[in-house]
Formats: C-alpha cells, structure tokens, sequence
C-alpha cells in the first residue's frame, strides 16, 4: 500500500468535498444574491448531484483503458475550471452552468481514486486504504465547508469558489508530480456498465446508497436555515455546526473502517441506518442550547460518514469483476441521494416547515434498513 499514493489522492477528493459541498455553508447568500428562497437555492446542489449521477459511471465505463494518472489529472483540471466559473458566475444559469461542468470532473475523480485505492492495495488492506483516500472527502466538511461558508458570509461567496480554484491548482501540481504512469487498475467498458445496471442483487445494493444518504441530506442541506430560524445563529454560528458536522465526518470515516473489520459490512449498515432514524428527527425538532445542539449534530454526522468504508467494501464483493463500474454507480449514487433528499427536504420543509425534514429523513433511513436484506434474496 503506497501511502504517498493515497496522501495525494486524498488531498483530491478533499478538493473534490470543498466544491462539491461548500455550496451548503453559503445557500442563504446566494439565495439573496440571485433573489432566490433557500428551497430554491437547494437546486445548485440538485444539478451538481443529478449531472454527477448520469457522468460519473457513463465516463468512468468510457474511460476504459485511459491511463489512471491521465485520468485523474484530466478530471481535476475539469473540476478547477468549473470552480473558476462559478466564482465568476454573474446569474442563475452560468452558476448552473458551472456545477454541471464541476460535476463532470468530480464525476471522474472521485472513484477513479478509490478503485485505485483497491487495485494497489491488499485484500486485508482495502478498508484502512478506502479510509485514508476518503479522509480528504471528510475533511472537507471539517475544513473546508465551513471556511467557505465563513466567507461567504463575512466577505462574498464568490471567494468561496475562488478557494476551490486555489487548492485545486495545489492538488493539480501534486497529481503531475507523485502520481507515477502505469498504475494497475481494471478496464472498463459500457457493457460491463451494463452488465451490473441489469444484474438485480448488485444495483439494489446500489440503491442502498441513495436510500441511507437520502435520508441524512433531507435534513443537512438546510443545516444553515435550521441554524438560523431555530437556534437564531449567525453565520458564524452556522458555521460552528458545520465544523461539528465535518469532525463528526472525519470520525465516522475511521470508526466505519473499524467496525467493518470487527463486525462486517453489512451489520454495520444495519445499526448505521437505525441511529440515523433516531437522529435525524431529533435533529430537525431539538430546541436547546448551542452546546448540546453541536454534540448531536457530532454524532448525526459520526453515524452517517461510518457508512461509506463498508457499502465500498460490501459492493466490490458483490461485483469483484467490475470493481471501477460499481464504485462509479455507488459515487453516481451518492450524488442522486443528495438531490433526492434535498428536494424531499425542500418538499417538506415548504409545505410543512423545518421540523418535517427529520422525521421524512427517518422514514427513508428505514427503507435503506429493509433495503439491506434483498440482495441476499436475489442470488
């Protein structure tokens, strides 16, 4: 296992996170710049995640036999040309424009890294190894989402994208100078994308992902509202929930690879989506001080990031002939959870107000509950 390799791709998907993401911390900015409601606002999020859902597997399969250093670098220069769009984006349309073309390279990267990840790695050894290259995607919600939302408040959110711009171009120059030609990986093509979108156990094990991070985006793409009409905060207080939300993330992401290798996959899934069902109403419902409310939002966030070790690790054996394809379709996934359950968030929370979210969140945990047992009866 090269550590350096995985420090690099890392640091990738810690950019990755930071674009993707720092749309949250600066909603109700940007709603007021463009005169949008904050449901509305949401959309940005939508279009990033429905683009990122149809690009990723689609171009991973196409990638087929493309170096995996010329891959990488090819999707992070995307993903910093789209950060520059949106930084200089003047209307609704180019900012939308923008999280398209985002979308496209994170749709690229992001499991371009983790097949890596599995592909130079020892079978023993692919769970801390998923977790070092997907600890940069966490830390994105400790470091970098809520810098951007600061500044998005304190100066402009158009600064928020122009970080992304900054620290991409880092992670640009470290990818051409520490990521080495060669790497093994497995080719992909449109029919082996095919071949698992029609084989009924492995894309129902897919639908696990919208299902449980559905459920958690109902409520967290309005974490700024919820901070603000419920606890009264400001944007540095938004802020403090969000810094709570991204340590949370940073220690689900490690407690989720050791529960795996204690427990396996698919108990850990199970309790996961149990504590998100008692969670997320508290969430969305809980009227106390700014102490308790950050410890909860801490543990939301803990039990939710200890997802992604063991679903990666419970696809890749359903599917170990098509590892690239179903790390592409789980990313794809991860992405139509977060416009699903942001537009189910904004449903309830327009026609029923904020505390609705959690209690919908909760029933979608659910589903993902009763989602776990099919695959083993569609052998």
């Amino acid at each position: 296992m090269d550590r350096r390799l995985l420090l690099v791709l890392s640091f990738g998907n810690f950019v990755m996170g930071v674009g993707a993401f720092v749309i949250i911390g600066i909603l109700s900015p940007i709603a007021s710049a463009f005169a949008l409601s904050k449901a509305e606002a949401g959309l940005f999020l939508t279009a990033y995640a429905v683009t990122y859902a149809v690009a990723s597997p689609v171009l991973t399969a196409f990638a087929g036999k493309i170096d995996r250093r010329t891959l990488l670098i090819g999707s992070m220069t995307v993903f910093v040309l789209a950060a520059a769009l949106s930084a200089t984006a003047w209307n609704v349309p180019s900012l939308g424009l923008a999280r398209v073309l985002a979308a496209v390279g994170g749709g690229l990267f992001t499991p371009t890294s983790a097949a890596v990840a599995v592909a130079t790695a020892s079978p023993e050894n692919r769970p801390a190894a998923l977790a070092r290259v997907f600890f940069g995607l966490t830390l994105a919600q400790i470091v970098g989402v809520p810098v951007g939302g600061y500044l998005g408040y304190a100066l402009d959110w158009h600064v928020a994208f122009w970080v992304v711009v900054g620290i991409g171009l880092i992670a640009l120059g470290l990818l051409a100078r520490l990521v080495p030609a060669g790497l093994p990986f497995q080719p992909t093509s449109l029919a082996m994308l095919g071949k698992v979108l029609t084989t009924p156990r492995q894309i129902v094990a897919v639908l696990f992902t919208v299902a449980f991070l559905g459920a958690v985006y109902c409520v967290y793409t309005y974490i700024g509202p919820l901070g603000e009409e419920r606890l009264g905060l400001g944007g540095t207080g938004v802020t403090m929930l969000l810094v709570a939300f991204g340590l949370g993330a940073v220690t689900g992401n490690a407690f989720g690879a050791a529960l795996t290798r204690k427990f396996g996959a698919d108990r850990v899934l199970l309790g996961l989506c149990l504590a998100q069902a008692l969670y997320l109403p508290a969430m969305s419902t809980l009227d106390a001080g700014l102490a308790p409310i950050l410890l909860l939002v801490f543990l939301w966030s803990a039990f939710g990031w200890a997802f992604m070790v063991p679903q990666q690790l419970r696809l890749i054996a359903l599917a170990p002939e098509a590892q690239s394809v179903i790390l592409a379709l789980n990313a794809a996934a991860i992405y139509v959870a977060a416009s699903f359950g942001s537009a189910l968030g904004g449903v309830a929370f327009s026609r029923f107000g904020l505390s609705s979210t959690g209690f919908v969140g909760a029933l979608v945990a659910l589903a993902g509950a009763a989602l776990l047992t099919l695959p083993r009866r569609l052998r």
